[in-house]
């Protein structure tokens, strides 16, 4: 290829990529990103096992997702993503199997923990929460329950 084509090919890369790359958040001094301590995953995991959130955010970005990195380049806020899989890795590192339910009616606000994955309806907006601190229906009149994980202490 040419001069020519690599420069109309980054001319488009450009053209294309979101806010992620040009006003990306910043990383604090210990290479974290503070943005994250607040997003929903933390939160919920931080009020279903009693952690801090600012180290359960320390800990999955430690992971380093690189789906999260890619992501980011076309809006800075999916560095604020947690996955499912983040959740589980939190859960089992802190001693919980989690089990999936379909239905919140199957669980007891009364003794059950649970971290669930909820999506307001014709969006993308996804909201970890944690049952039953926090009620789904508050997050918005057409919610849609996507996950359902019931925490169970692993015996030891």
């Amino acid at each position: 290829m040419r001069f020519k084509h690599y420069l109309f090919l980054l001319l488009i890369s450009l053209f294309v990529s979101g806010c992620g790359l040009f006003n990306p958040y910043h990383k604090n001094p210990k290479g974290y990103y503070s943005v994250y301590n607040n997003s929903c995953g933390p939160n919920a995991l931080q009020d279903a096992l009693n952690i801090s959130r600012y180290k359960i955010s320390k800990e999955i970005q430690d992971y380093e997702s690189i789906s999260k990195k890619i992501l980011s380049v076309f809006h800075k806020d999916a560095v604020c993503i947690t996955w499912p899989s983040e959740i589980k890795k939190i859960c089992n590192k802190y001693g919980y199997k989690l089990i999936t339910i379909e239905e919140l009616r199957q669980l007891d606000p009364e003794k059950d923990i649970a971290i669930v994955l909820v999506h307001q309806k014709f969006t993308l907006h996804y909201h970890w929460l944690c049952f039953p601190a926090e009620d789904v229906k508050t997050f918005g009149n057409e919610t849609i329950i996507d996950k359902i994980y019931l925490l169970k202490a692993k015996k030891i």
